[in-house]
């Protein structure tokens, strides 16, 4: 007895019996035709799905080749779902802006899931707000809201860091507290902490961050002899404050070779301690106000608090509230015309009754400022 031959064909058609055949066996015979063309689509079908289990990848440790796709997850989604190249740039340069209208601002997944947060508005009512992130992650933080209160970035039951008006950070979230990513500027698990009034450096505070209290002249006294060498500590006056931070030192050590700083709104001051003297870390103090209000033909004067120094940086520069000129709201600009001067005290700021002139963003061409679409910006820059 012979075995059918197989060969990897899907016959088109299989041949039925009629009832006129003769029952012949044999490789010819009409019984075996269509039983020959099953064998023959069996096998056909047999090496089809060989090919197929072969080619597929196993579900443990796969390798795969080509371009593999998946769908992307949603933003913030923490679970064991596998994260397409989209989900990892969102979370490594993705930005969402954040809106303060409401305290507490706790983020929700879409929006923690990106890694850069800008803030942005007014809470309402003003006070001072906190900024609710998860226990774990690392963000840039961009803080883009107005009005006098203050922003603390922080998890729902630990501490956290301040973040002034205008400015930016990168901080981590450590299982319990927000922290500084960068651990020279903040020390561990340290939160910032305002300044009440006055306060004697002491080595705890060494690493920290500290900032002052809306509405209220601050002193930071540095003593020599409180605190080891390499001591160091950033001190923060909002640009938006008009009151003074002010260091002095008990002893022969000096700041800058001299016994005192104070500092108008927008200094920022990382204060180190060498064993002998005290320094700023670079050696530098700034100065910005906002004028508002000011019209052509004008005088504004504002004072700086920086003191008697050596050398000065002065720029002016305007930011527009109103579009014009081919520039939109928020937009900051170079303008020419005004004569400002800086001495001890104060800076000053002349408008001629032209006006102040600027370059068109669209026509390229010269345009005078409209004072009610615009704020000035003076920034003074000393050492």
């Amino acid at each position: 007895m012979a075995n059918f031959g197989e060969t990897s064909n899907f016959d088109t058609n299989v041949y039925q019996v009629s009832t006129a055949d003769a029952v012949l066996g044999g490789g010819a015979g009409p019984i075996n035709v269509c039983l020959q063309s099953l064998v023959n689509r069996s096998r056909w079908l047999y090496d089809q799905i060989a090919s197929i289990l072969t080619d597929l990848a196993p579900k443990a440790s796969p390798t795969f080749t080509g371009t593999v796709t998946i769908p992307t997850p949603n933003a913030g989604d923490s679970s064991t779902k596998a994260a397409s190249t989209a989900f990892v740039a969102n979370l490594a340069g993705g930005a969402v802006s954040v809106p303060v209208a409401v305290a507490p601002v706790t983020l929700t997944a879409a929006q923690y899931g990106c890694g850069t947060i800008i803030l942005t508005g007014t809470p309402s009512p003003l006070a001072d707000i906190n900024v609710i992130f998860p226990n774990t992650g690392r963000w840039a933080v961009i803080n883009r809201t107005s009005g006098a209160f203050n922003t603390t970035l922080k998890t729902a039951g630990g501490s956290g860091i301040a973040l002034a008006q205008g400015k930016s950070t990168e901080i981590i979230a450590d299982g319990t507290n927000v922290v500084c990513a960068v651990t020279d500027q903040q020390a561990t698990g340290a939160a910032a902490q305002k300044i009440t009034g006055s306060i004697t450096a002491a080595p705890a505070d060494s690493g920290q961050t500290f900032w002052t209290s809306l509405g209220a002249d601050s002193t930071v006294t540095l003593d020599p002899t409180a605190v080891p060498n390499g001591w160091y500590a950033t001190y923060v006056l909002p640009i938006a404050e008009t009151h003074t931070l002010q260091f002095s030192v008990i002893g022969g050590a000096t700041l800058d070779a001299r016994t005192s700083r104070t500092g108008g709104g927008g200094t920022v001051v990382t204060i180190r301690f060498d064993g002998t003297n005290f320094f700023t870390r670079n050696g530098r103090y700034v100065y910005n106000v906002q004028v508002t209000g000011w019209s052509n033909g004008s005088v504004a004067t504002s004072l700086h608090g920086l003191g008697i120094l050596n050398k000065r940086i002065v720029s002016l520069s305007a930011t527009c509230v109103t579009t014009e000129g081919g520039f939109a709201v928020s937009d900051k600009i170079t303008v020419s015309g005004a004569t400002v001067s800086v001495n001890s005290t104060q800076a000053t700021i002349v408008i001629p009754s032209s006006g102040l002139t600027a370059i068109n963003q669209s026509t390229y061409a010269s345009f005078t400022l409209t004072p009610a679409k615009w704020n000035l910006n003076l920034t003074v820059e000393t050492w």
